[in-house]
């Protein structure tokens, strides 16, 4: 199980995201045939919380978020659909937000750092790879 599938649906949400990439937002990998520019999220780690008794239900794991352009302008493009992925750390888009998605209750996610990367060559493709840190849990009765 992972919050991944969450993530896309509140970006999904953010109009400042959506007005840049429309609705090529994916979770996994990006579709061979895709079009550009695009988000991609993926899980690239969890943080397993224990205690003297076990686990808990609360569980927190590292997710990439990709910010794709291959425009004439890449690097600009890519910085301006990770900024609006970002934020303005208080929530209005990833990070800070706090809230109920789907069957799933996050209580944070924090900024966990970020890299640039240029595709030249034929793909001539520019992204920002941002990861976070978002802490969760099912909500009561949901499947977990």
């Amino acid at each position: 199980m992972t919050i991944a599938p969450a993530i896309v649906t509140r970006l999904e949400a953010v109009s400042a995201v959506t007005n840049l990439v429309g609705d090529q937002i994916y979770q996994g990998t990006l579709p061979q045939d895709g079009a550009f520019p695009a988000v991609l999220v993926r899980r690239i780690g969890e943080v397993i919380q224990l205690h003297l008794r076990g686990s808990t239900s609360m569980f927190k794991e590292r997710i990439q978020i990709d910010s794709y352009a291959d425009s004439s302008e890449p690097i600009g493009d890519a910085q301006a659909i990770d900024s609006a992925v970002f934020g303005d750390g208080s929530g209005s888009s990833l990070v800070g937000f706090t809230g109920e998605i789907d069957a799933y209750h996050i209580y944070c996610v924090e900024p966990a750092g970020a890299r640039e990367q240029y595709e030249g060559e034929e793909l001539r493709q520019y992204r920002v790879m941002r990861d976070v840190f978002v802490t969760w849990a099912a909500l009561p009765g949901s499947p977990s």
